[in-house]
């Protein structure tokens, strides 16, 4: 019986150390999830900030005092990032929030209190380069007083200048994957003007991406290899500055 009684402190123990006590809430109540990803995505890459705006509810029973931390995943070029937390905005070189938001129990912050930010260009000698993509950015808000309860999140911001795109991918040319049915590797022939970024991606009847690989646009056929593939039938999508521009169907025997 004692060491049932024993058990059961414990356990109540561990809950209180681990229980998950902030709920992130977007602009549009929507509730963010434990190690969701918030997709954000313009096409507009002359906007001078991309910004997302985020509530914090504490959804315990006592008054707790939150911070931010941020941790940058993956970031295209020289793009930049930073955020502002309970009144204060922090440079790109901080990423972690010296302020406290402070909720007493059932509380929600109001979307001013806490927000991300992205700039994906910077200067580079005196002007400014753009670098359309996609970048992600982490953010775990967690209880200042207990660092365990916590919660975490990724943004994934893709900014692409709509323009640029357009003008491009009116000059490229993808050809048929040959041989089709194909054994072991493919090849496929194109022509990119202009173009910073193409990938090639292979995708099956389920819309899972089981391959991607980049493609030099200075070359004009590349060769791709499928012998770690199952025999069957696939979808390859040719991404040109993150738009896809041809999408045609593969078998694998």
């Amino acid at each position: 019986m004692k060491r049932i009684y024993i058990t059961a402190i414990l356990t109540l123990l561990f809950i209180a150390v681990f229980a998950q006590t902030a709920e992130i809430i977007d602009h549009d109540d929507n509730i963010i999830n434990d190690g969701d990803t918030v997709t954000y995505y313009n096409e507009d890459i002359e906007l001078a900030e991309h910004i997302l705006e985020f509530k914090v509810k504490n959804t315990s029973t006592g008054t707790l005092s939150y911070s931010v931390r941020q941790t940058t995943v993956e970031m295209i070029g020289n793009s930049s990032r930073y955020f502002c937390f309970a009144g204060s905005c922090y440079p790109a070189s901080s990423n972690l929030s010296n302020t406290t938001l402070t909720l007493n129990a059932d509380e929600t912050s109001s979307l001013t209190d806490f927000s991300t930010h992205y700039k994906p260009y910077a200067f580079v000698g005196g002007s400014p380069e753009t670098y359309p993509g996609t970048s992600r950015v982490a953010y775990t808000v967690f209880d200042e007083a207990n660092p365990a309860d916590s919660i975490y999140f990724i943004v994934k911001y893709t900014v692409i200048d709509i323009t640029s795109i357009e003008n491009n991918t009116n000059n490229v040319k993808i050809g048929n994957a040959y041989p089709n049915p194909a054994k072991d590797y493919f090849f496929i022939e194109y022509s990119f003007n202009n173009t910073q970024n193409a990938k090639i991606e292979l995708m099956n009847v389920l819309g899972s991406t089981v391959l991607s690989q980049d493609l030099n646009t200075t070359d004009s056929r590349t060769k791709i290899n499928i012998s770690h593939l199952d025999a069957g039938v696939y979808f390859y999508n040719v991404l040109v500055d993150g738009i896809r521009v041809e999408s045609k169907k593969l078998v694998i025997k």
